[in-house]
């Protein structure tokens, strides 16, 4: 994270030596020296590359969109012209033989289930490390073009840094290089990236996955009464502070939830990165959320201040957090873990992203991905062979479908946390689906608060509690009636009982509201009560 600090640092007018002070020679935290002489760069050469950042700024994601496929090169592949944080660069589509030269690029890249050979750890950033270690790429330190050579890459990916984008013609020289954007949205890179990877259907499902989620948080928020309050995205660096703008990953989330933004927090700074004079500071932070960045070092020791106990920071009623390093990381994968933070601090659902929290954040992802993408394909098979159940409805899609269609949206929204159970609800089934109600889940947060805060933070636990009211096959209202007992996929019991009251769950725990909710591959019943497989709910109890 040294050179993102790096990167701020300059954009708040701060010393670049400074910036670089804790990291080793031969680290990227040397923002902006000169690769080879160890001298500050030349004034023209910075203003290039401003101008360079600034030009491809509004088109950026209106050229990626639009890059063109052009004719097969001398070796016989495909190549595509797309517009960088350079100029235009026509490079082979290939996923093969990629150097990465930062962490963000990698992770993108692994989002799109492209491995790059190599990864620099440009940034030296704690919070991704855990999802580049392991088989998926090698890990090195940022070098010399001399080393990047030496790994014989195909092709060179990293962000439109200053520093790479000062190095550009060394790095071309070794193998084709392209450089989206810094400032390009999380959807534009990885919309770039993709075309370069030809993995484009793949990103156009991480784009609707994460969009869909925003959507989804965002009505969520405003039912609550939220939208429209204003937030701050604070860092005291060094002394120094500043806000994340609208273009930042943070702040374009933020605005796409429904918090608005103080007139400063709204403005324009190198990189999105706006300076706070420091007595503008209590100004800037008396507002109902404030959001602290709150940075590491490689070790990951505090490299930054916390804001929380700062006494310039926050008003009366503000709630002040901090936050993690994810929220500089313009990235889709960045995107997804502020909207996990925003969940844990807004709805109190599962905690802040730590430094060993992206690895679950990168495989929740995936598998809320996967569930678009096997949602989609059981859309194409909706037909005809989807009754309607006795006095039910027929929604379509899937029973996760059904149960959105039927407003109980919340299990839905969690699916992409529970792998197993997303795969059973979205396949072919045919499965009964027994759905919480909306009120359902209100009332068991009020109830037993710290049930549900370990079910969020736990993924397998909330993967096994999903799974519960799920059964095989397509049971109708009168079917489950004639039963006195219902085996769930997971194995355990559901017990059943016809009352004068209606049809109950195991002894009176939930009662069924609503029949008879016909899927593609099944059926779903509305529940008022959250029903919990036994070894969890003996903990509610």
């Amino acid at each position: 994270m040294i050179a993102s600090l790096a990167l701020v640092a300059g954009a708040c007018g701060g010393s670049d030596d400074e910036a670089a002070s804790d990291s080793s020679s031969s680290s990227a935290s040397e923002a902006a020296v000169d690769t080879e002489t160890g001298s500050e760069p030349e004034s023209d050469s910075s203003e290039e590359s401003d101008d360079a950042m600034e030009e491809s700024d509004d088109d950026s994601m209106e050229e990626s969109d639009d890059a063109a496929m052009d004719e097969p090169d001398d070796e016989g592949g495909n190549t595509v012209t797309v517009t960088d944080a350079v100029g235009e660069a026509t490079v082979p589509v290939t996923d093969q033989g990629i150097y990465a030269l930062d962490e963000l690029m990698a992770t993108i890249l692994l989002t799109l289930d492209v491995q790059p050979v190599t990864t620099a750890a440009f940034f030296q950033d704690p919070l991704l490390a855990p999802v580049l270690i392991s088989d998926r790429t090698e890990l090195v330190e940022f070098g010399s073009i001399e080393s990047i050579a030496a790994t014989d890459p195909d092709l060179v990916l990293g962000i439109g840094h200053p520093n790479f984008i000062e190095i550009y013609d060394e790095l071309n020289g070794v193998a084709p290089t392209v450089l989206p954007d810094f400032t390009d949205t999380w959807q534009a890179q990885t919309r770039t990236v993709a075309q370069i990877v030809d993995r484009v259907d793949e990103a156009e499902a991480l784009i609707a996955t994460v969009e869909g989620r925003i959507d989804a948080l965002a009505a969520e928020i405003d039912e609550a009464g939220l939208a429209g309050q204003q937030a701050a995205i604070l860092q005291d660096f060094g002394g120094s502070w500043f806000a994340y703008g609208p273009t930042t990953i943070s702040g374009s989330v933020l605005a796409s939830l429904g918090f608005t933004r103080s007139e400063i927090q709204s403005g324009e700074g190198d990189f999105g990165f706006i300076p706070v004079a420091e007595e503008l500071v209590p100004d800037e932070s008396n507002v109902e959320w404030v959001f602290g960045i709150a940075t590491t070092s490689p070790d990951g020791g505090p490299a930054g201040g916390s804001i929380i106990d700062n006494p310039l920071v926050g008003g009366a009623d503000s709630v002040v957090t901090d936050v993690g390093e994810a929220w500089f990381n313009n990235s889709v994968l960045g995107a997804w873990i502020v909207l996990d933070d925003i969940e844990a601090i807004v709805f109190g659902r599962g905690d802040v992203t730590q430094l060993d929290g992206a690895g679950a954040a990168f495989e929740a992802l995936l598998a809320a991905t996967s569930g678009e993408t096997a949602e989609a394909d059981a859309g194409e098979d909706v037909g005809d062979d989807t009754g309607d159940g006795d006095g039910g409805e027929t929604a379509g899609g899937n029973v996760l479908d059904a149960a959105t269609a039927a407003g109980a949206s919340t299990i839905p929204g969690l699916a992409g946390f529970a792998p197993t159970f997303a795969s059973v609800t979205q396949g072919e089934g045919p499965v009964t689906f027994f759905v919480p109600s909306e009120e359902a889940f209100t009332t068991f947060g009020t109830e037993f608060p710290d049930l549900t805060a370990a079910l969020t933070a736990d993924f397998d636990a909330l993967d096994a509690a999903l799974q519960y009211p799920v059964v095989d096959g397509a049971l109708l209202a009168a079917d489950v009636t004639a039963l006195s007992e219902l085996t769930a996929i997971d194995g355990n019991t559901i017990t059943i009982e016809v009352t004068d009251d209606g049809v109950t769950l195991n002894g009176g725990q939930a009662r069924i509201i609503e029949t008879d909710i016909t899927a593609s591959n099944g059926v779903v019943h509305i529940i008022d009560r959250i029903i919990l497989p036994p070894e969890i709910a003996a903990t509610a109890s």
